[in-house]
């Protein structure tokens, strides 16, 4: 509370909005609702959360075509549940975000549409905004297309069970739960695969994740911390939703649309000679460091490439972290270093 408190986090909705999202929420989807929407409720479409989310608010769904893939990214289309100038958008404006904490969610709308309407639980029609994206066999995006639409998901889906079925570990039951969509998640790690491959031929950076994950007991008082653990299943949905941003960006700026877009910008010269400083500490080769103009993406996965499986790869991956720029939003599309 004293977190919330700090930072004018407001964990309440007033009554107000409240009353709005409780009357929005509580109107079925209508055939009216489905016109000019993309009936999209036969794909092999599911969610993939952790095992306590309660707000599932993307899905996913792949198929192998004639020329590589497709791939649907669907949202809860809170659009159609949030009116435009109206309690509940003033609300979520000035809110801006969900906000995630050890034991709860302070989300940015009332939890009768983040938990309920825009959740896109398995077995109910859901109202959402679909990317649907062609690749080919090499992960390049062909075309892609965004509408509204109507889904149906087929399986809740958990990343840690999705990853027992990566992994083979998967009993009869679990594999019997993720049988409407197996083809779609087999689909879907196969083209993660071939996104993965792309990125690092293009210098992508792969630094381990340092998020933690905190265990509490029944009175809320943390008793553990422990490095949140990222498996492929996790890894997955980010290269999917990754290439679904990608397309959105490529969409605005063709079509010279007013956007938002996340940048990363190049390192400053100052960060970089720190991690210099560090990579000939250790006895690493620091020359793609030193080369004239800036340094690329590239240059960090070779110290990073170096690095790996030796007694001094955690502490290189934290300084390559710390020598980043921070990620921010920008109008401007001037592109992504990591």
């Amino acid at each position: 509370d004293a977190i919330l408190d700090q930072n004018g986090i407001q964990p309440d909705f007033s009554p107000e909005a409240l009353a709005e999202a409780e009357a929005s929420a509580s109107r079925p989807i209508a055939e009216a609702d489905l016109k000019d929407r993309l009936d999209l409720r036969a794909l092999p479409v599911c969610t993939i959360d952790d095992a306590g989310a309660k707000d599932l608010d993307d899905a996913i769904s792949v198929s192998r075509t004639e020329h590589g893939y497709r791939l649907g990214v669907h949202i809860a289309d809170v659009s159609h549940y949030v009116r435009e100038g109206g309690v509940l958008d003033r609300e979520a404006l000035s809110r801006g975000t969900s906000v995630y904490f050890a034991d709860r969610v302070v989300p940015m709308l009332p939890k009768a549409l983040s938990n309920g309407a825009c959740s896109l639980n398995a077995g109910e029609d859901k109202l959402t905004f679909s990317a649907l994206i062609e690749l080919d066999e090499a992960g390049q995006i062909l075309s892609y297309r965004f509408h509204k639409s109507v889904i149906c998901s087929k399986v809740r889906g958990v990343y840690t069970e999705v990853n027992r079925l990566f992994d083979g570990t998967a009993d009869a039951a679990l594999r019997g739960k993720y049988a409407p969509v197996m083809d779609s998640l087999h689909a879907a790690r196969e083209l993660a695969g071939v996104l993965k491959t792309q990125f690092k031929k293009a210098g992508v950076v792969d630094l381990e994740s340092t998020e933690s994950e905190f265990t509490l007991d029944e009175n809320g008082v943390c008793i553990d911390v422990h490095p949140r653990h990222s498996g492929e299943a996790e890894q997955m949905i980010e290269y999917l939703m990754i290439t679904a941003n990608r397309a959105a960006a490529m969409l605005a700026k063709k079509a010279k649309l007013p956007f938002v877009y996340r940048i990363h910008e190049s390192p400053s010269p100052d960060r970089v000679q720190t991690l210099i400083q560090l990579v000939d500490a250790v006895g690493l080769n620091s020359k793609p460091l030193k080369k004239k103009g800036k340094v690329e993406p590239a240059d960090f996965a070779d110290i990073l490439g170096q690095a790996a499986g030796t007694p001094v790869q955690k502490v290189i991956s934290h300084q390559l972290l710390r020598t980043m720029a921070k990620a921010r939003y920008d109008v401007n599309p001037v592109g992504h270093f990591g």
